[in-house]
């Protein structure tokens, strides 16, 4: 019965696909600890499984003027408030959630892989989306990631890294750590294993406009995208990406049954307007 653990608990049912019972879960953690940050988290999550993104920026951002901006979810919160707003269509508000806490230049006092990792995806989504992404922008959480993960790093902030350098036109630091994750997967040292490179590649090309390159690289991998860590939220940014390049590579056919398949899980404004 102790809040923590009824939050861990939760979020396993939720990330397994059990969602009832997950928020069942999650809303007892947060009932047993209003202040429970962990809790927000989780049922953030529960709402974009559910395919529910009024539902849960209204949650989120009720919640969040009252906690602390040097607490260490502060930053990802808001990233969940920003991917509510781009699933409803609402750039504007998703852009205004990124300049206040989520940008590098601001987030000064959130922890180093969630101003990557939620600075990065934000952006790549808005890319996907044919937004305006300035090179600056880019540049900025290029260089970020330069200073702050300037060696080995986790898989999925690599991944991170190189969605950065890539779209920021680092192709010098691009190269260079894509060959390191190779050399890794070769010596056995990268437990997900080749999944990781081989995204890195596809991301890679999709940014120089290599669209069937980008899809060649990523479709073999498909299935073991979960592989590189993170949730649901923040894998389907890669699957996004293989969709998105198989549109633009003439595929649309492939592009359909993936998203068929998503929507078939759950509910995705998202997948479905892209469908």
């Amino acid at each position: 019965d102790d809040w923590w653990f009824r939050f861990a608990w939760a979020w396993a049912h939720t990330e397994s696909g059990r969602i009832a019972d997950g928020r069942r879960l999650m809303e007892q953690a947060f009932t047993l600890n209003p202040r429970n940050a962990n809790a927000v988290h989780g049922l953030a999550h529960v709402f974009y499984e559910e395919g529910d993104p009024s539902g849960g920026v209204k949650f989120v951002t009720g919640w969040l003027p009252g906690y602390d901006r040097a607490a260490s979810l502060h930053c990802h919160l808001t990233w969940h408030t920003a991917l509510f707003q781009l699933v409803k269509e609402d750039v504007a508000r998703a852009r205004a959630a990124f300049e206040d806490g989520i940008r590098s230049r601001v987030a000064t006092l959130a922890p180093a892989t969630n101003v990557l990792t939620d600075g990065v995806s934000l952006l790549w989504r808005l890319l996907l989306d044919d937004e305006e992404v300035a090179p600056s922008e880019w540049k900025e959480i290029a260089a970020f990631a330069a200073e702050r993960f300037p060696g080995t790093a986790p898989h999925f902030h690599e991944l991170h890294c190189l969605m950065a350098w890539a779209a920021a036109g680092e192709w010098g630091l691009y190269e260079r750590r894509l060959g390191e994750l190779r050399d890794r997967v070769a010596k056995g040292a990268l437990p997900p294993g080749a999944v990781v490179p081989a995204l890195g590649e596809g991301l890679g090309a999709f940014i120089r406009g290599d669209y069937a390159a980008a899809a060649r690289a990523i479709e073999p991998f498909v299935d073991d995208i979960v592989r590189c860590g993170g949730s649901h939220a923040q894998q389907d940014v890669w699957d996004e990406t293989l969709v998105a390049a198989w549109i633009r590579a003439g595929e649309p056919a492939k592009a359909r049954a993936a998203l068929e398949k998503r929507l078939a899980r759950r509910p995705s404004p998202r997948a479905t307007r892209w469908l």
